[in-house]
């Protein structure tokens, strides 16, 4: 988890250095979709989870059900990771889901002590852009300009019959030389 951090903190610091201001990043916790859907009773999980990536909330009302205020909710209010967290641990008792928010909160914190002037958001279920992401992922924006200038994020790589644990991130200099 640290290196991930070191590597968002890397990246945010050249980007600064370049006089790139009014950073915002946007978090997902790529792996919190699917321990969440593993954890509700429902049979159209797929139309669901279709749904919630896509942010079709007419939708996630109509199939999620029980679950379908807090989801929305979760889609919809990504800008107070707090109060997400305390609805989801009410409702949820899962290790899994707890681990997933324990790193989300421990990346917040992490933010608010080292980038105070830097925004930040959670879109805890993302969606597939990161699908090879696992733990953490995120995209950089700057100023109202529409596309991430940076992301990055932790994942497995396969390598000789094993899973290698790699973090990285990428700068998109063509959409620098845009802002």
């Amino acid at each position: 988890m640290n290196s991930c951090f070191e590597v968002i903190k890397s990246t945010l610091i050249a980007l600064e250095k370049i006089n790139i201001t009014d950073l915002n990043i946007s978090i997902s916790l790529p792996d919190f979709l699917q321990k969440f859907l593993e954890n509700i009773d429902l049979k159209n999980k797929e139309q669901l989870k279709d749904a919630i990536i896509n942010k079709r909330i007419s939708d996630i009302k109509i199939l999620a059900q029980d679950y379908k205020e807090l989801i929305s909710e979760i889609v919809l209010k990504n800008n107070d990771f707090d109060d997400l967290d305390k609805k989801i641990r009410s409702k949820f008792n899962n290790p899994d889901i707890n681990k997933i928010l324990d790193n989300g909160k421990e990346l917040m914190i992490f933010l608010q002590e080292n980038f105070k002037k830097i925004q930040f958001n959670f879109d805890l279920f993302g969606d597939n852009k990161f699908s090879y992401h696992n733990n953490i992922a995120f995209d950089i924006f700057a100023g109202n300009f529409r596309y991430p200038i940076a992301k990055g994020g932790c994942y497995s790589i396969d390598f000789d019959d094993k899973k290698i644990d790699a973090v990285g991130s990428t700068i998109y200099i063509n959409f620098l030389r845009k802002i």
